[in-house]
């Protein structure tokens, strides 16, 4: 058994001091602070350099450098097969489809945690992304 302490990717199209990335930033201190190693994944863009100095030593940031987040998908599977978190979090649409297909292309198991807020109707009307998140449902539920 290894001491390494379990990586989980939080994943983030870009940065600013609002919405999804605060707190995407705020979960990435809790986790750590319960020893997890956190991968705080930003897709484009760079973290500031006060919000990166005040990040815990077991908080590391990887940037993609890619400013679309479609652009990004063979950089991400490159991640995944190379550093194979245990979990994966996402949150916006968009990156939610890029993080369940980079993980499927990557075929490593980690659980995924993908959420976005959109009014159902919207939603619906999205065949392609009803699609994807009904596979991503069964590929990579995990029941509490």
């Amino acid at each position: 058994m290894t001491d390494t302490p379990r990586r989980i990717s939080i994943l983030l199209a870009s940065y600013s001091v609002s919405g999804v990335p605060r707190n995407r930033l705020n979960l990435a201190h809790g986790i750590a602070r319960r020893g997890y190693s956190v991968d705080f994944v930003l897709f484009s863009g760079a973290l500031p350099a006060n919000e990166r100095d005040a990040l815990p030593l077991n908080v590391r940031v990887v940037e993609l450098h890619k400013q679309r987040v479609v652009a990004a998908l063979p950089a991400l599977v490159e991640y995944f097969r190379k550093e194979r978190p245990e979990a994966v979090i996402a949150a916006e649409e968009h990156l939610n489809l890029v993080a369940v297909t980079a993980l499927r292309i990557s075929r490593i198991k980690a659980a995924i945690s993908i959420s976005f807020h959109v009014p159902p109707t919207l939603e619906a009307s999205k065949p392609l992304s009803r699609l994807i998140h009904q596979d991503a449902e069964r590929a990579f539920y995990v029941p509490w």
